[in-house]
């Protein structure tokens, strides 16, 4: 049985600046010209009780635009507008839940080498406690305001 896709709408306004993780070097990696994501995921127990990502960017942006500049150590970033997202059926209500948790992941794709950069200011940290390998270990995540809609207009 084959699952069809659905198209979504993501309203997202997002400021916030990267900066280098003591442990590694990957802010040479950056190149204020490629075209970058911005990872997210959504968490939501109605119907999946799964993590399910997108990737924002400008290549599914329908109006605003994703944009990316170094500053001195830091990475700004600004994601404003309306970005269209395929859903796979099962999912749908997941996506559409007002009571869903949307996160920040990663700025870039694994290849891009900028998944060991970390929050510098614009998005607020959430401590929360995970179970790993049968202990509970406290970690840190940074929850996101994403307005979603199966129409477009709804969001404008």
């Amino acid at each position: 049985m084959d699952l069809l896709n659905g198209i979504f709408f993501l309203k997202i306004d997002l400021n916030f600046s990267l900066k280098e993780n003591d442990e590694n070097n990957c802010m040479s990696k950056y190149n204020p010209d490629d075209d970058y994501v911005i990872q997210i995921l959504v968490r939501s127990k109605k119907e999946s009780d799964v993590n399910i990502g997108f990737d924002i960017g400008n290549n599914n942006c329908d109006s605003g635009q994703l944009t990316h500049q170094k500053n001195k150590d830091l990475i700004e970033i600004s994601c404003k507008g309306i970005f269209k997202v395929n859903v796979k059926d099962h999912y749908e209500k997941d996506v559409l839940d007002d009571k869903a948790l949307w996160l920040f992941e990663s700025f870039g794709v694994y290849e891009q080498g900028l998944k060991g950069l970390k929050i510098n200011d614009g998005l607020e940290a959430e401590e929360y406690t995970y179970r790993r390998r049968g202990e509970d270990v406290k970690g840190f995540r940074y929850p996101l305001k994403i307005e979603t809609s199966s129409i477009k207009k709804n969001l404008e």
